[in-house]
């Protein structure tokens, strides 16, 4: 077994000593070493593949150069786009020498709550929130109150990166109205009618001259959405309630193709949905729509991949 590189080791490697090594492996104040010195034992340390003691270093107060990224399982299950941030982030943490737990929520808001906990008590120093987690507004305080700094991808957290969901929406819409010189409907699956939901806020950015009742009354299909399939991220039952909203879509879609004047697009709040559009117009009796109705989903989940109609998504 080889030998354990210790500060010592690369000390007697560099030709200094304990003391100035451990300052400039630490990143400590009042280091006074050059530029030459401090690369070389950087150059050392790396050749050497040492590692320092974690445990050793929470316990004085140094810092730990690791982050936690806590992922909302629901999300994380249907997104292909959060796998890739989730790489992404992997890739750049370690390229900067971080290390990073992992983590994701559950269904459960303690839970999630006591996970937030146990990242700050492990000696995390940032905290990178990913979709939309059971307990959302909770989690943000538990860490904030312990003055750790985080950021959300999602806008359920007061901090959080611009919103790529109105970008990928307002492209989305761009797209379907240039096929289709707005003759499309936006199927909406919430029980309220909020402005700020994505879909109805690129809608109403689209065509300012309207307010969000005639909004709502020329583009959006109404659809009670089965329980648990949206709003907060669910992690138990994934399949189950994939099953449901698609199912609930498949419904929306069958009553739209009843009506006197059935619209040339149909664009679905994800990607289930518009696969559950996608299964109406599968159906014997409704042979006739396939080729005139342009299906939009989002969020590149990995059944479109394998679906018999094509669905306009985005990354």
């Amino acid at each position: 077994m080889a030998a354990k590189v210790t500060l010592k080791t690369i000390a007697e490697r560099t030709g200094l000593s304990v003391p100035t090594v451990s300052q400039i492996l630490n990143g400590r104040d009042g280091n006074y070493s050059s530029a030459a010195t401090r690369a070389r034992v950087l150059e050392t340390a790396k050749a050497l593949h040492y590692r320092s003691n974690f445990g050793y270093r929470l316990m004085q107060g140094q810092r730990t150069d690791t982050a936690a990224i806590l992922m909302s399982t629901g999300s994380f299950y249907n997104e292909q786009k959060q796998r890739l941030l989730l790489l992404a982030m992997l890739d750049h943490l370690n390229r900067d020498g971080w290390a990073a737990y992992v983590n994701a929520f559950t269904d459960d808001e303690e839970n999630n709550v006591e996970l937030a906990r146990t990242m700050i008590n492990r000696g995390v120093e940032s905290i990178i929130l990913c979709g939309h987690p059971v307990g959302a507004r909770r989690i943000e305080e538990t860490i904030a109150q312990s003055g750790i700094r985080y950021v959300g991808t999602k806008p359920v957290f007061s901090r959080c990166v611009t919103n790529g969901s109105d970008f990928g929406r307002a492209r989305i819409l761009e797209y379907v109205a240039a096929q289709t010189g707005d003759d499309f409907k936006v199927m909406h699956a919430s029980p309220v009618l909020d402005a700020g939901q994505s879909h109805i806020k690129v809608l109403l950015e689209r065509y300012p001259g309207q307010n969000l009742e005639e909004i709502a009354e020329r583009f959006l299909i109404r659809a009670s959405a089965p329980a648990r399939t949206v709003g907060d991220d669910w992690t138990q039952d994934i399949a189950a309630n994939r099953r449901a909203a698609a199912e609930c879509a498949a419904a929306a879609m069958a009553e739209l193709l009843k009506q006197s004047h059935v619209p040339r697009a149909v664009i679905c709040v994800n990607d289930i949905w518009a696969l559950g559009c996608g299964k109406c117009l599968l159906a014997d009796e409704n042979a006739g729509f396939r080729d005139r109705i342009l299906l939009a989903g989002y969020n590149n989940d990995p059944a479109l991949d394998h679906f018999a109609l094509p669905v306009i998504s985005g990354e």
